[in-house]
């Protein structure tokens, strides 16, 4: 036989051996096959074509992570407010004074504890629902009186009968409230004598000044707790029921849990919007451990709503689905030995980079490839 030339010896060094060119195409068509697909609230994710269980080009042992059985929640941010709730406004109870004391604006205010002076006489603070709107007197019937007695024995002025008439023994016990006030002991209240509200109040902005006359509004209320306030779109109003359970990120990054204490049912166009998609209804969200709140009393915050929520689930990385050629998404299951195969899987909650997943005979514990 003829001993090849130097020069074909150089022309066959340079030759691939008979199967590279094919496991090279099938590299090729493996990284064409990556699709980039956007999956609602899971992000982005790649996904690549399985072309067959067999496939050699498919069969390298990948990089892994382990299924695992978790509770996945899913969750949607908006923006929210924290803030004080207002209550409304206390108004001037007289056309005609002075005024001649203010609390400062923070300050909470309880029952029988006084909210203004004007001309030096207090105007105490009242727990109830039916505000005083006449003179109150002997012989007096009604909610009003109601209240008026609640609170006597609230404040320890006992000696009549609890109800709603205004007896002689009411009268006494509104005596001796008044001596302990510092005023005018008439055995009468009129509406300017207290002001009624539903329970404690803290003071907000302050409208009057010392000195000025009476007649306007003295100062703005509000609750006592920080709440969140959330103007939720319309479309996502779905996503909460009353008292759910949320959570609130502050600024400085900690999530703290919450719940859902009023949910709105009044929709609103804010200013500037031109359609039902811009409408809003508010929601009012209550932090369960207030102190957690720390000094934060007016701060933009976050509450995350849940979506979604699946308990006791097997669940694999989000990069760790594929999109199979005959439709759907799979897994590729990697074996001790390193075997690989494509599972195909049904989707359920996407949270924490996880996805929950069922079917393909998957367990706990077994390994799926990951993008290396």
């Amino acid at each position: 036989m003829t001993e090849p030339s130097g020069e074909a010896e150089e022309e066959n060094a340079r030759s691939p051996e008979p199967q590279a060119p094919r496991r090279r195409r099938r590299r090729i068509a493996w990284g064409a096959g990556v699709t980039v697909v956007v999956l609602g609230l899971s992000g982005t994710v790649a996904y690549a074509t399985a072309t067959s269980d067999t496939d050699e080009g498919l069969a390298a042992t990948p990089d892994t992570a382990e299924v695992v059985r978790t509770t996945l929640v899913s969750t949607e941010q908006v923006d929210g407010a924290l803030d004080y709730e207002p209550v409304g406004t206390v108004p001037s109870a007289s056309a005609e004074g002075t005024v001649t004391w203010l609390p400062s604006s923070g300050d909470v205010v309880r029952r029988g504890e006084t909210l203004y002076r004007a001309d030096n006489r207090p105007r105490p603070l009242l727990y109830g629902k039916t505000p005083f709107f006449r003179e109150l007197s002997a012989g007096s019937r009604g909610p009003d009186v109601a209240v008026l007695e609640a609170n006597l024995v609230e404040l320890g002025y006992t000696g009549f009968t609890e109800d709603n008439h205004y007896t002689w023994a009411t009268a006494q016990a509104v005596r001796r409230w008044q001596k302990d006030l510092g005023v005018q002991q008439t055995g009468r209240v009129a509406p300017q004598d207290a002001f009624v509200s539903t329970g404690a109040v803290r003071v907000g902005e302050i409208t009057a000044d010392l000195g000025s006359p009476t007649g306007g509004d003295i100062m703005e209320l509000t609750r006592t707790t920080r709440t969140v306030s959330v103007d939720l779109e319309v479309r996502r109003r779905h996503l909460v029921d009353e008292d759910a359970e949320v959570e609130v990120e502050l600024p400085d990054g900690r999530t703290l849990e919450a719940e859902v204490s009023e949910l709105g049912s009044v929709v609103e166009v804010p200013d500037g919007g031109d359609s039902l998609d811009d409408a809003t209804v508010r929601l009012v969200i209550t932090v369960i451990d207030e102190e957690e709140l720390g000094d934060y009393e007016i701060a933009p915050v976050r509450v995350l709503l849940e979506t979604g929520r699946a308990e006791d689930v097997l669940a694999v990385p989000v990069e760790s689905l594929v999109a199979l050629r005959e439709g759907g998404h799979g897994v590729q299951r990697v074996t001790e030995a390193g075997a690989t195969e494509y599972v195909a899987v049904e989707t359920g909650v996407f949270a924490d980079d996880l996805v929950e997943v069922s079917g393909g005979s998957l367990a706990e514990g077994e390994k799926v490839g990951v993008p290396g």
